[in-house]
């Protein structure tokens, strides 16, 4: 069975609205919320609220619990719960004879359509798009309303800012781009990986007028004649663009204008959060190296995953595996070992979290100390944005149900 600590569980759903702050300890139980399936946990960025969906007896549809409270009883099925940044809105999907309409702080806005998709909320939570189909077109809803009709949208982003917007269409099978309203580029045969730089200025996306692809910068060609563009990313500080492209059977990072490297191929590139860094794996064909300001990180006896920046840019972390043993690297300092570690991140407090395995037991571990320890899997970890605690959720196979649970940091 867990490891119970006291005073530091909390059964999910008595926790209400208030449980962001120290939960009183007579909510505390020995007990798991056991649930047929789980699906979309998430929460407010203020940290006082959380919900996910789960199914009805018999698989037949779903509903939404939010805070502990059954909503979309009403509808054949309630789907997709997601909040606003701001914490103030809450939206979810349902479903009313077939048909589907999204519901916004329990309105239904808009009109009910044949399928809905890509529902995404403003960067600052004060709007919300979404994607329709009505008869043989589709057609953008902004705001409850619909504001432009296409035979396919697609790609539909925000700036950072929550004022512009960007989205690809395709009309007669020609594709273009659209920003804020106004189209920027026209007659491609494809165009994707719409991004904003971060003040919200620049559009950068990958179109193909030919058989090549290229990128393209509010409607410039940047960059000419890849076999395929894979990535495109801006610096947080909005001082620079990088993008890894592909190229006579090698991929090649570029950064800023200049070429980094070429190898057989290159993932996860990110900036710090204060642009002044940068880290990327690569693959040579003989072996996945991982390379942070150009300096390569991992010898050949070496595995390392999971290159993770704090929020304020002064902490770089990752998962370091060599032969059966994992170990967590944080500022050039290494853990102690592990059977297995996985779930690497930093919460919006710096704190660094990953989940572990030892012994045939699971347990989260937080700036170095271990919290409960499960015999069950924990397949997910969510982090509450005010840092004051976790949830996690796992499967008892026994039971044949999934559970999730609320645990305070210490």
């Amino acid at each position: 069975m867990s490891k119970i600590i006291p005073a530091v569980l909390l059964f999910v759903f008595l926790s209400v609205s208030s449980f962001a702050s120290s939960p009183d300890p007579q909510y505390d139980v020995k007990k798991f919320w056991p649930y047929l399936d789980i699906e979309g946990l998430t929460y407010s960025l203020d940290g006082k609220h959380f919900a996910f969906s789960v199914s009805r007896p018999k698989y037949e549809g779903k509903f939404i619990v939010k805070d502990g409270t059954v909503i979309g009883e009403k509808y054949q099925s309630a789907i997709s719960p997601k909040f606003a940044s701001s914490g103030t809105w809450f939206s979810y999907l349902a479903v009313k004879s077939g048909r589907f309409i999204y519901v916004v702080n329990d309105v239904e806005m808009g009109k009910e359509y044949d399928s809905v998709a890509s529902f995404a909320y403003s960067p600052v939570g004060t709007g919300f798009v979404y994607v329709a189909q009505k008869k043989n077109q589709q057609v953008l809803v902004k705001d409850g309303k619909e504001i432009a009709k296409h035979d396919k949208i697609y790609n539909y982003t925000y700036a950072p800012d929550g004022q512009g917007y960007a989205y690809a269409v395709i009309d007669e099978e020609m594709t273009s781009v659209i920003k804020d309203g106004v189209e920027i580029g026209n007659e491609y045969y494809s165009a994707g990986l719409l991004s904003f730089a971060s003040d919200g200025k620049s559009l950068a996306y990958v179109a193909k007028k030919g058989r090549k692809e290229s990128l393209f910068q509010d409607g410039v060609e940047i960059g000419k004649e890849f076999d395929s563009v894979k990535n495109i990313i801006y610096s947080p500080a909005g001082t620079g663009l990088s993008y890894i492209a592909k190229k006579d059977q090698k991929e090649i990072l570029v950064k800023d204008g200049k070429e980094i490297g070429r190898y057989d191929s290159i993932y996860f590139f990110q900036y710090s959060p204060d642009g002044k860094n940068y880290s990327f794996q690569a693959n040579d064909g003989k072996r996945v190296t991982f390379f942070k300001d150009g300096v390569r990180l991992s010898k050949l006896n070496q595995s390392i995953s999971w290159l993770t920046y704090s929020p304020d840019g002064k902490g770089f972390s990752y998962i370091l595996q060599q032969g059966k043993k994992y170990y967590v690297v944080k500022d050039g300092k290494k853990s102690k070992s592990y059977d297995y570690v996985g779930l690497l991140g930093y919460t919006k407090e710096n704190d660094l979290f990953f989940l572990a395995w030892r012994k045939n037991t699971y347990f989260v571990t937080i700036n170095g100390k271990e919290g409960d320890h499960y015999d069950r899997f924990i397949s997910e970890v969510k982090y509450m944005p005010d840092g004051t605690g976790y949830f996690i959720k796992t499967y008892d196979k026994n039971e044949k149900k999934w559970f999730i649970r609320y645990t305070l940091k210490e």
